[in-house]
């Protein structure tokens, strides 16, 4: 017996949605609409947030290290003040791939131990297990792998441990990552068999049109998976509001570094997406 179509149901492939959103868009005259139907952030895993600063005890800093011992790469999301533009928070997480749940520590610079005390000599040693060279560190942009040395500033690291670090910049690996997956459209102007970025180029998923554009952060989490970071409401009553999207920011970091070193394919990042997001 013959199936019945219309009974039939078909999965498609997110490389199929965008040709189709695609084939829709370049049928249009040019206009502005948001072609990403966005969902709040979804961390990979659950997580807990340790706090690093003068009103914490030993015990709970101490309780770190063994985790930060077992912790090969780690992300580092740096937050700077929006009038001083000094840094005034650095959160790394502990990446463990075996462990269900993440660790997020957050380093409030404008609270930490004074100098010479017991709590000072400890977050010392536990930013020096973190910033040793058998260690991979990942930052976003060279903005927040300058701010690093505000640890040396506060003479928590010494330069040279600064500089003999694994620190890796994801930004450019990210750009090279998504031009080689999301190719120009057969629509474009630009041929698909050119990988980076050009004035010409018309696809939306695409947002940058100049070779030196660099991602940011939001906009990568935004056309790779669809979600976005809430923003601050500015409130600084709201104090939880705004600590949370500071550690998300981090936790995109590891997210993001995820698909670079694994190198995923579009059906690959639209299986992770069914199977995380209910997405079809």
């Amino acid at each position: 017996m013959a199936m019945n179509n219309t009974n039939s149901y078909h999965t498609r492939s997110l490389h199929e949605q965008y040709n189709n959103k695609i084939n829709n868009y370049c049928s249009k005259p040019r206009q502005d609409f948001n072609m990403l139907g966005l969902n709040p952030f979804q961390p990979l895993k659950s997580f807990r947030i340790g706090e690093i600063n003068r009103f914490a005890t030993m015990q709970h800093l101490l309780s770190f290290v063994e985790q930060i011992d077992k912790t090969k790469t780690f992300s580092i999301d740096t937050e700077r003040h929006p009038q001083l533009g000094m840094v005034t928070l650095i959160k790394i997480e502990l990446i463990q791939v075996e462990q269900k749940e993440s660790i997020v520590l957050c380093f409030e610079l404008l609270h930490l131990p004074f100098a010479g005390t017991p709590l000072f000599l400890i977050v010392g040693l536990l930013l020096n297990k973190i910033f040793h060279p058998s260690k991979r560190i990942f930052v976003w942009s060279n903005d927040n792998k300058e701010a690093l040395q505000t640890f040396v500033l506060y003479k928590y690291l010494a330069k040279s441990t600064l500089g003999d670090t694994n620190i890796i910049i994801l930004q450019l690996p990210f750009k090279q990552w998504y031009n080689k997956t999301f190719k120009h459209h057969e629509k474009c102007h630009v041929t698909s068999v050119i990988n980076h970025d050009a004035y010409c180029c018309i696809c939306p998923y695409r947002p940058y049109k100049n070779l030196n554009n660099q991602w940011a952060l939001e906009k990568a989490i935004n056309h790779v998976f669809q979600e976005f970071i809430r923003q601050p409401n500015g409130n600084y009553i709201d104090h939880r509001q705004n600590f949370i999207y500071s550690v998300y920011r981090c936790l995109a970091i590891s997210k993001l570094l995820m698909v670079v070193e694994l190198d995923w394919t579009l059906d690959q990042l639209h299986q992770f997406k069914k199977f995380h997001q209910g997405k079809i």
